[in-house]
């Protein structure tokens, strides 16, 4: 019985849920250029964990070893850089920082290495502002630049 135990262990991976999550991997665009700051979040619609991965200068990301739950997943951008202690720039708009907010999913079916996830300013642009980069409600934000 302990035998069969341990093989049960060892096939089916390193802990519970393990089975159900891929490597994935891709770029963050916007406005068809590659996003040079920021991070990523794959948060699943269903149980499993949040997926979470830095952008590098050319916007790539990879979900590493860990990987990314199987199925329907919201997506999460982090776009706001602290330039100094009170002003934070945003690489994009704010709306991509929350899953509520984001309108961005992806369904995840197996393992992928060139996902590209589109991002838009529509009528807004970069920009600084002074106050925090989350939690503060947009309306009392201060535009510096």
């Amino acid at each position: 019985m302990l035998c069969v135990a341990l093989v049960g262990l060892a096939v089916s991976g390193c802990g519970p849920g393990r089975a159900d999550r891929v490597a994935v991997s891709g770029q963050v665009l916007i406005d068809g250029q590659p996003l040079t700051f920021g991070s990523i979040r794959f948060l699943p619609k269903g149980p499993g964990r949040v997926a979470f991965a830095t952008l590098d200068k050319q916007g790539h990301f990879d979900f590493g070893n860990e990987g990314v739950q199987l199925g329907m997943n919201r997506v999460e951008v982090i776009v706001a850089e602290q330039v100094n202690e009170a002003d934070y720039k945003w690489h994009a708009p704010q709306k991509y920082m929350s899953a509520e907010t984001s309108g961005l999913t992806q369904e995840i079916t197996g393992p992928v290495n060139d996902l590209v996830i589109r991002l838009e300013w529509g009528t807004e642009k970069p920009h600084t502002v002074r106050g925090s980069a989350v939690g503060d409600d947009p309306k009392n934000l201060k535009r510096t630049r």
